[in-house]
């Protein structure tokens, strides 16, 4: 086992480099004490693994753990992690296992952990006591006679996805998809199918992840998103991270439509679908959705950034739908978990009923409240720069909220300074009702604050426009 075990445990879920964090020794031993700790022996349990290169020697080294632990493995493969979720709820699995690191760079792996009723085990809910397991057990290889089978789930999960749009007119956009070379590729592929989909694909080899990592919003991801839909005729661009729980959508000219107001979106179908429902949304930019809430005498529901707390809120609440900046989006139709599928049909089910493109229904969500793009530093010292902060603002502040982080209201702006779940940065949002010229002068007096207290040599960018 790693002798740096403990520095792949997340908040909520398992992260780290390979295979100094997170290795087969790792896998197997973190196996066979998820097994005990949650009384799993002689259930059956699902496995899969995104693209990443040290993926199959990991999900073997899992399968192996588990079968040695007494449990019936049921194999996916390369699949997207919200099969998992499916799986755990409509198949009688007691858990689904997916190595995956999402978005990270190459190096990285990790384990999303879900429970029976897509209930993701959290630090909290069961990862810290396995870390501490880890430290002081050790469980010799058996080598278990028993084999993984295969998981015949993915048409039935297509088959879910694809009836919840079933009668829907969604054939007339042309639409550019972007897997980023990772799992969304056979989903796709076959709900398009199902649905009589328009699509041309871009990156759509299950190619193992770039050394960057399979993240769409990366500058060279967006400028190549944009120069390939500049070739072609299309309505809608989509493109998914590399184990397909996060979707970003792009314009018809290539833009990228900010998450912001893509969760607008979302939440406004969702409660004339389901009026007075709850809505799920994270701290780092809300106005236009709590506004959007309110209109629709919706019940707010405020949760902390990252997919384990978001579908833990989800599922207490039984919100009808929730989204994050960061593009996840949950679905009370598919038990309350994130889905990059059921986002995008979603999406052209909207542009399909909505009789206007997708920049023109942005612009008049983008009129209301406007925003920055989000700035993400590397922060020494998270408590002396929000004691700054506070030092600078609190006279001026109408509110403060540390529900995740800390989040200051000013008036007609606000800031939101959330430390990532996944990654060693710290994210910074700001939104206004005001002009573009005042929320930028916020914004980047802010940034220039946050300058003394950055960790590395990186430049503390100046905002030159809202999105």
């Amino acid at each position: 086992m790693s002798t740096n075990h403990s520095a792949a445990f997340r908040l909520g879920d398992i992260r780290g480099i390979y295979p100094s964090d997170i290795n087969e020794s790792f896998i197997y031993q973190f196996a066979r004490i998820f097994t005990r700790h949650f009384g799993l022996a002689g259930k059956r349990v699902v496995t899969g693994r995104d693209t990443r290169h040290s993926g199959e020697s990991l999900q073997q080294a899992l399968n192996q753990g588990l079968l040695d632990s007494g449990l019936e493995v049921l194999d996916l493969g390369i699949s997207a992690t919200e099969v998992g979720y499916f799986a755990s709820v409509q198949t009688g699995i007691s858990a689904a296992l997916m190595v995956t690191a999402s978005h990270n760079p190459g190096a990285y792996n990790g384990l999303k952990c879900i429970l029976a009723g897509g209930k993701v085990v959290t630090f909290e809910t069961g990862l810290r006591d396995i870390m501490y397991a880890m430290a002081v057990e050790h469980h010799e290889v058996r080598m278990a006679p028993e084999q993984p089978q295969p998981a015949e789930i993915h048409e039935h999960f297509c088959d879910f996805i694809s009836g919840k749009f079933s009668g829907e007119p969604l054939q007339g956009l042309r639409m550019a998809l972007n897997p980023m070379f990772g799992t969304a590729v056979p989903t796709a592929s076959a709900l398009a199918a199902s649905l009589g989909l328009n699509i041309s694909w871009l990156n759509q080899e299950a190619a193992p992840v770039p050394p960057e990592g399979p993240d769409p919003i990366k500058p060279d991801r967006l400028a190549e998103m944009q120069r390939f839909m500049a070739r072609g005729q299309y309505d809608l661009g989509v493109a998914w991270d590399g184990d397909a729980d996060r979707c970003l959508f792009f314009d018809g000219t290539g833009n990228l439509i900010p998450t912001y107001y893509v969760v607008g979106m979302f939440a406004t179908a969702a409660l004339e679908r389901s009026p007075g429902a709850a809505i799920v949304y994270d701290s780092k930019l809300c106005w236009n959705t709590e506004d959007i809430i309110a209109r629709h005498r919706g019940k707010p529901v405020i949760a902390r950034t990252g997919h384990a707390f978001m579908k833990e809120k989800m599922q207490s609440s039984g919100a009808a739908y929730g989204g994050e900046l960061s593009g996840h989006h949950y679905f009370g139709d598919f038990f309350g978990c994130d889905s990059g599928m059921y986002a995008w049909l979603e999406m052209v089910r909207i542009l399909s009923h909505a009789g206007k493109d997708l920049a023109s229904l942005t612009e008049e969500y983008r009129r209301q409240i406007r925003c920055t793009r989000e700035v993400s530093l590397k922060i020494g010292n998270f408590d002396a720069l929000t004691t700054r902060l506070m030092s600078e603002f609190e006279v001026l502040a109408e509110a403060v909220t540390r529900v995740d982080g800390l989040a200051i209201h000013l008036g007609n702006w606000r800031m939101s300074i959330v430390p990532s779940k996944t990654e060693d940065t710290v994210r910074f949002n700001f939104e206004g009702r005001c002009s573009e010229d005042e929320l930028l002068e916020g914004a980047n007096h802010v940034l220039r604050l946050a300058s003394a207290y950055v960790a590395s040599e990186e430049a503390v960018p100046t905002l030159q426009a809202t999105l």
